[in-house]
């Protein structure tokens, strides 16, 4: 190989050398993610809308755990899937027939349940006079854990109060744990870079075992993204 092969042959080698470290050292540009999956939780509030006296003062706390799902298949902006435990307390009480040694009708008081609900929801985001709106629908699942309610014999289930206290049995079976399947319809928000999220809607139980008069709450969170 003659002297100026030699010279070529080292020119190109150390063209590529240049070319490679070149590339290597180049940053990779992330790609895009519509999604992703992320982690929040925080407490939740609501109330079952009612137009009957003895179930008015209600409420439900909760606390719950939302998961952003990295998967879009209806053109959502995001989906969304919260577990949340939930305590409901009903604070009128119930009046019953029998009265105490002074005479005084008794009451069932402290009434209250607990559910584990898994809810799925669709997201899409919309204009709405220049803001944008995450309005969102989807379906969840109600699953009674546990309840109770203090009586002149002390805290009772509610299946033993309608044994003791016959009179009560239609109230107690108006706001007893059950099983559910809900409609979702409301609204999801993200503030501050999607660490804050919050949101709010209707919960409506179309079909409840045993059926109860709780079919419509309203409800509202906000959460702290953990990642």
């Amino acid at each position: 190989m003659s002297f100026s092969h030699r010279v070529l042959l080292l020119s190109i080698i150390a063209q590529l050398t240049t070319s490679f470290i070149s590339a290597a050292n180049k940053p990779e540009e992330p790609a895009p993610v519509k999604n992703s999956y992320r982690v929040a939780i925080g407490p939740s509030l609501a109330v079952m809308a009612t137009n009957q006296e003895s179930l008015k003062n209600n409420s439900t706390t909760g606390i719950m755990v939302l998961q952003s799902l990295p998967w879009l298949w209806l053109g959502q902006s995001s989906n969304l899937l919260n577990l949340s435990l939930e305590y409901t307390r009903f604070s009128t009480g119930i009046e019953l027939a029998q009265l105490n040694s002074r005479g005084d009708k008794q009451r069932l008081i402290n009434i209250h349940h607990t559910h584990l609900s898994l809810d799925y929801h669709s997201v899409y985001i919309r204009n709405i006079a220049d803001l944008n709106i995450g309005l969102s629908a989807g379906l969840g699942i109600s699953l009674p854990l546990s309840a109770a309610v203090l009586s002149p014999s002390g805290e009772v289930t509610f299946a033993q109060a309608s044994g003791i206290y016959p009179d009560a049995q239609g109230s107690l079976s108006d706001i007893d744990k059950r099983f559910a399947l809900n409609l979702l319809l409301g609204f999801n928000q993200k503030a501050l870079e999607d660490a804050v999220w919050w949101g709010g809607g209707f919960k409506i139980a179309f079909l409840q075992r045993p059926r109860t008069r709780q079919v419509l709450y309203i409800h509202l969170y906000v959460a702290v993204a953990l990642w």
